[in-house]
């Protein structure tokens, strides 16, 4: 009797196979994708895969290097900016400097001594996202890349107000990228010192 039982589920068993091969026998042949399909698919795959790759590849040297200049301007003195002998410059009607005025009387005040409306028309003229941004403005020196690429030679600058401090107080000189990584880093590490105010 055992025997019989096994041999019975073993029966059972290739029926219901037979049964669901009949069942897949019936229903639709599967498709298969077009030549053209498949190409498109593997040409979108390249794309999303070298766009990746690409994006993944500048961010890690953007990174390397925004590091390298972050960490060469960590240790400057920031006790320079209070020490900056700033003056006005007096040039005559072709635009030669003729000297500089009021180095030597030089004020240090502070934001509430300024008024509002200068403050908002100061910003509004060089540096609108002033409060936003952490020293350097991403946008308006992607701007000023582009606008330089344009006209094929540096028409804009794109650097803040802290990027201009910076400049000013370390001596910073010439128009070409090195200097500007240099003003970006110690702009950043500026606003870490000191309040936006």
């Amino acid at each position: 009797m055992d025997e019989e039982n096994k041999e019975k589920p073993a029966e059972e068993k290739s029926s219901k196979d037979e049964e669901s091969t009949a069942v897949l026998s019936e229903e639709a042949p599967a498709k298969k994708r077009s030549l053209g399909l498949r190409l498109l698919i593997c040409f979108v795959i390249f794309l999303f895969f070298t766009g990746l790759y690409l994006t993944t590849g500048i961010l890690a040297v953007g990174g390397g290097v925004g590091w390298y200049y972050l960490d060469e301007n960590f240790d400057h003195d920031f006790n320079r900016v209070s020490e900056l002998a700033a003056g006005a410059r007096v040039v005559d009607a072709h635009g030669n400097t003729i000297g500089r005025i009021g180095a030597t009387d030089r004020k240090l005040i502070t934001r509430e001594d300024i008024s509002p409306t200068f403050v908002d028309a100061l910003l509004a003229a060089e540096d609108q996202r002033y409060f936003v941004h952490p020293g350097f403005d991403p946008m308006g020196t992607l701007r000023a890349a582009i606008a330089n690429y344009r006209a094929e030679t540096i028409k804009e600058g794109g650097s803040t107000l802290t990027q201009q401090l910076a400049r000013d107080v370390f001596g910073l000189e010439g128009k070409h990228i090195e200097r500007k990584l240099n003003e970006i880093a110690i702009a950043f590490w500026m606003e870490r010192e000191y309040s936006k105010d």
